[in-house]
C-alpha cells in the first residue's frame, strides 16, 4: 500500500492488526451484525473502490471514528463493499494531483465537490469483503459523510436469494421518486406505500 510522506500528521494502523472475517456462517454473521458504521461516497466511487480501480478515498472532513474499524462503502443506497481505514492523513493540492492516479477524483471534480478548500483528507483502506449484488440500505438520517448506524433493507447470506435481491434492489430504484422523504421500517412497508398509495 502506498503511503504519501507529508509534513502533516498521521494516523494509521497495521495492515496484520486488520481483522479476518470468520468462514463459519453463524461466526460470520455474528460478526457482520455487530458491524454499523458506514462511509458514503458517490455510486461511481463505490464501483471504482469495489473493482480496485480507486485505491484511495479522499473526503474534506476527517472522520476519525472510521480509522482502525471496518466500515461499510455505501454509494446511492447500496452497500458495495466493507473495508477496513487503515490510514487517515490530511493532503494538500499538491499531494491531491500527485494521487490522482490512486483516488481518481479530477480537478474540476475536486472543485465542483470541495470548492478552494487548500486541505482535504486522504483514507487508505483494505478491502475486506465486496459484494457483485450490492446490498439495499435505507437512507440515512445523519447529514454526516461517515454513518454510524447503517440500516440494510434486504440481507442476503447466500446465492439463492440474489435474483429476488436483485429485482427488488431495481424495484425500489424505479419507484425511489415516490418515496423521497418518507421512512419505512421495511421493505414491506415500502411496497404497501408504492402500490396502495398508504
Amino acid at each position: 500500500m502506498t503511503v504519501i510522506e507529508t509534513e502533516t500528521p498521521t494516523m494509521s494502523v497495521s495492515e496484520t492488526e486488520i481483522p479476518i472475517i470468520p468462514e463459519d456462517k453463524e461466526k460470520r454473521a455474528e460478526y457482520l451484525q455487530k458491524i454499523e458504521a458506514g462511509l458514503l461516497v458517490s455510486e461511481e466511487d463505490a464501483e471504482m473502490i469495489v473493482t480496485d480501480t480507486k485505491t484511495l478515498i479522499v473526503k474534506d472532513i476527517e472522520f476519525m471514528e472510521a480509522l482502525d474499524t471496518p466500515v461499510y462503502i455505501i454509494g446511492s443506497n447500496r452497500c458495495h463493499a466493507l473495508v477496513y481505514i487503515t490510514n487517515i492523513h490530511m493532503i494538500n493540492a499538491e499531494e491531491f494531483e500527485a494521487t490522482i492516479d490512486m483516488h481518481k477524483i479530477t480537478t474540476e471534480q475536486k472543485l465542483e465537490r470541495w470548492g478552494d478548500k487548500p486541505i482535504l483528507f486522504a483514507y487508505h483502506f483494505v478491502i475486506m469483503e465486496r459484494y457483485d449484488y450490492p446490498k439495499l440500505v435505507a437512507q440515512p438520517s445523519e447529514k454526516s459523510e461517515f454513518v454510524k448506524n447503517i440500516d440494510f433493507i434486504l440481507e442476503h447470506n447466500d446465492d439463492a436469494d440474489i435474483e429476488i435481491i436483485v429485482q427488488k434492489v431495481e424495484l425500489f430504484e424505479k419507484f425511489k421518486p415516490m418515496t423521497a422523504g418518507k421512512k419505512f421500517e421495511n421493505f414491506g412497508e415500502a411496497a404497501k406505500f408504492i402500490f396502495n398509495g398508504d
